[in-house]
């Protein structure tokens, strides 16, 4: 059986919503085109690379840091 992806489609457009970007600024600071990053929302591309799911991981952090202090 298949392990779930950590960074789900639906968990990726969130995080980019919250964050206030568009998919052009999320794909800027990723260093991927902004059709990569729907491709991701959409669920096109289910295995992202090792480097774009700790960088989703640490803009996610940096998030819920940010709203604690809030």
């Amino acid at each position: 059986m298949a392990k779930a992806a950590y960074w789900e489609p639906e968990r990726i457009r969130e995080l980019r919503e919250k964050l206030g970007w568009s998919r052009e600024a999320l794909a800027l600071h990723m260093r991927v085109s902004w059709h990569t990053i729907y491709r991701w929302e959409t669920g096109e591309t289910k295995n992202l690379r090792r480097r774009d799911q700790e960088e989703l991981d640490r803009l996610a952090g940096r998030r819920r840091r940010t709203e604690a202090a809030i």
